[in-house]
């Protein structure tokens, strides 16, 4: 007898084999990866790629755009923007 034949190819031979109905799912047919897996090479360059760019991240901010009176402000309205909602949503 032939082998069986689907529409990815050849799955097994004789009348027991796996064939394509055309029916969803015929779980006896193997499936495919959809892409073929990294090397322990390639996946070595990805991490140390990731790593420096994770680094170099922010190093190309302008620090200069917020002064020290600025961040004076900030700093205080993040210590008592908390207090002052709850004051706010309680109604006092």
């Amino acid at each position: 007898m032939p082998p069986a034949r689907t529409a990815t190819g050849v799955v097994g031979m004789g009348p027991s084999a796996p064939a394509n109905t055309g029916q969803y799912p015929n779980l006896n047919i193997p499936r495919r990866s959809a892409a073929e897996q990294l090397g322990s090479s390639e996946a070595k360059r990805a991490e140390r790629d990731l790593k420096s760019a994770a680094r170099d991240q922010g190093k190309d901010l302008d620090r200069s755009t917020v002064g020290k009176k600025d961040m004076d402000e900030l700093r205080k309205l993040g210590a008592t923007h908390g207090a002052d909602a709850l004051k706010e949503i309680e109604g006092e």
